[in-house]
């Protein structure tokens, strides 16, 4: 979960992983 948290403070990693970040 440690995961999720860094894609939503990374804007980068957001758009990269669109359908991952989907919460």
């Amino acid at each position: 979960v440690y995961r999720f948290a860094e894609i939503k403070s990374s804007d980068q990693v957001k758009e990269k992983s669109a359908p991952f970040v989907v919460v």
